[in-house]
């Protein structure tokens, strides 16, 4: 989850990319990471999006490889039968070589929301908790918002090696070109769910995102604390630094924070109930930020928690 600043590994050979990621079909093959395909037309009576069940969370939850390469795979394979057709790899240059698992579906605008969740994890540990949580979480969003295209295009990515300085997102955001970054409205970054209750990080999310947790909050009625989390990073961190607006929730209060990176970090420690309530949450929280227009200032005050308005 979050590490503490860690030094970022590249390796020149090419051929360890290869082996990380096996080549995807031409047809399969995006532009470049975040290029989403053309714009999905306007359904006639478009509902809204309906959430997995807490079954189906804990089903993808149970799923969880031990081996961080097999993690990669099981991604891919998790991101196709949420019914998501353009999942593709992206090798990452570290040593050993890693590699995201980006799924792209496609919108009515051209404009980006990135979902991130990274699946690596450290030894010590089943790396259910961190941060498996999040990653199942993230291919339900992406099965509940397949059913009716949004209109934002939304970009889910499985990050690897965010437990070695968040290499695996630090790749991702240098291979953006500048329009892409231009048309990226947000970044939604999902850590060690299921826990204790939901939390928002101050000290590395965009305050306009945070402004905006605190309005679907207060509409859901769901409790969401604001808190000020020092000396710890995620892979959100790699896009605030470029300027693109991030926010990342968690669930783990202090005294939590012994279940991560130790053999605590194991399923039964997971509460199924509150995996289900942060999942819909962020659920009405994507569908709260596809219906924003225009960009998101990526600036961060590191203030108090925001208070929603009347």
């Amino acid at each position: 989850m979050i590490r503490l600043l860690g030094t970022l590994c590249l390796a020149a050979a090419a051929g360890w990319l290869a082996s990380a990621c096996p080549a995807e079909t031409p047809a399969a093959r995006p532009g470049r990471p975040g290029d989403p395909p053309a714009a999905a037309p306007a359904p006639a009576g478009q509902g809204s999006a309906a959430p997995v069940t807490q079954r189906e969370l804990m089903a993808k939850l149970a799923a969880v490889p031990q081996q961080n390469a097999d993690r990669a795979e099981k991604v891919l394979q998790l991101f196709k039968q949420a019914g998501l057709r353009n999942v593709t790899r992206q090798a990452v240059p570290t040593r050993p070589p890693g590699c995201n698992i980006l799924a792209t579906l496609p919108g009515r605008t051209p404009n980006v929301i990135i979902v991130g969740a990274h699946f690596d994890h450290t030894s010590t540990g089943t790396g259910v908790i961190d941060n498996w949580t999040g990653v199942a979480c993230m291919v339900g969003l992406a099965q509940a918002l397949a059913k009716t295209p949004p209109q934002h295009t939304f970009v889910f990515v499985a990050f690897d090696s965010e437990e070695r300085g968040q290499a695996g997102s630090r790749w991702y955001v240098s291979q953006l070109s500048a329009q892409q970054k231009a048309r990226t409205t947000a970044m939604v970054n999902l850590e060690c769910l299921g826990i204790s209750t939901a939390k928002v990080w101050l000290t590395g999310s965009a305050d306009a995102l945070e402004q905006l947790a605190a309005e679907v909050a207060k509409k859901e009625n769901t409790p969401v604390e604001f808190r000020q989390l020092h000396g710890v990073t995620a892979d959100a961190n790699s896009f605030m630094a470029a300027g693109i607006a991030a926010i990342t929730f968690d669930s783990l209060d202090l005294t939590d924070f012994d279940l991560i990176d130790s053999p605590k970090d194991r399923a039964e420690a997971v509460r199924p109930d509150r995996l289900e309530q942060h999942y819909r949450f962020i659920l009405k929280y994507l569908q709260a930020l596809d219906e924003q227009s225009g960009s998101i200032s990526a600036a961060n005050k590191d203030r108090p928690a925001p208070k929603p308005k009347p």
